[in-house]
């Protein structure tokens, strides 16, 4: 657009520069009477020729490039009409994204707590297999929350934690309740099938995607960091794994059970004393130890 006036421009001065020249041309010729009458006027008439063809040049250019400006103008609007419109097809389409979002982020939600509360059934379901069991799973997921946000866990991970917490014991569905709840001490083969609970766990949630995170949990709770633990005798052993192996023990130690009586706080705290570095992790001990002191300064009552 910018070349077309230009070219108007330029075409005008052309026209008026001829115009001027033969005037000037004129003139000179007549003022040294060099030309009869009869051919001045011959070269009038040439003259108002070739000033009309140029102005109608000039005015040609000038209206083409004024249709092209008026087209030029018509692209502009029919550009920004369809720029609005694709605006508003745009608007509607994230309108609709954003409700399918809320729909499926709902739908999350409500997966969510079946997933949740369907967690929560099978740990009752499983505490409730044993009376001396009762409220297990929830004491050691309690625990094992306090113990991991000592430790630096946070969001997921604690989510994880505590779902594991709850579901550590699941293999024991697997168990014959004559072993689970016998009376006095277990037999060599009675142990070796208890020993395979944490495998058996690990079986049971593996099909369920979303509880994989937590199998690291459920198969090495019985780990130890001598290296003598079950099921696969490891020595480097998951945090939260390890976090749930000293909250499952004290209170395995101070729950009643068929073939003893619930041990007293302060002995069962004194063992993981004993056997922290070895059996237990050490670090993990003492923050546990030192979460249990802190619930009785202020006069919380242990979970039971």
């Amino acid at each position: 657009m910018k070349w077309s006036l230009t070219r108007t421009k330029w075409a005008t001065i052309f026209a008026a520069l001829v115009f001027f020249v033969i005037i000037e041309l004129l003139t000179e010729l007549v003022s040294r009477s060099i030309l009869v009458d009869g051919v001045r006027w011959l070269i009038y008439i040439v003259l108002f020729l070739i000033v009309l063809t140029l102005a109608n040049l000039a005015f040609s250019i000038f209206e083409r490039d004024q249709t092209e400006k008026d087209t030029y103008v018509r692209e502009l609007e029919y550009r920004r009409k369809l720029e609005e419109e694709a605006n508003d097809e745009i608007t509607a389409i994230n309108e609709m994204v954003n409700r399918q979002l809320e729909e499926l982020m709902r739908m999350a939600d409500r997966l969510k707590d079946a997933y949740v509360g369907t967690i929560n059934m099978l740990a009752i379901a499983l505490d409730e297999r044993d009376s001396y069991t009762h409220g297990h799973s929830d004491r050691v997921r309690r625990w094992a929350l306090a113990v991991g946000k000592q430790m630096g866990l946070e969001g997921r991970e604690l989510e994880d934690l505590a779902t594991g917490a709850i579901l550590h014991d699941i293999g024991k569905i697997g168990i014959e309740d004559n072993i689970l709840r016998k009376p006095g001490p277990l037999s060599s083969d009675e142990r070796a099938k208890i020993e395979t609970h944490p495998v058996r766990g690990e079986q049971i949630i593996a099909p369920v995607k979303e509880l994989h995170p937590i199998i690291p949990i459920v198969r090495n709770h019985h780990e130890r960091p001598d290296g003598h633990g079950y099921p696969s005798k490891l020595k480097d052993i998951p945090l939260a794994a390890r976090i749930v192996a000293v909250v499952d023990a004290y209170d395995a130690m101070v729950s009643e059970r068929p073939y003893r009586p619930a041990m007293e706080a302060e002995d069962a705290r004194h063992i993981l004393r004993e056997v922290s570095g070895t059996q237990l992790d050490a670090e993990i001990v003492q923050v546990f130890l030192q979460h249990l002191y802190e619930e009785e300064a202020d006069g919380r009552p242990e979970p039971r």
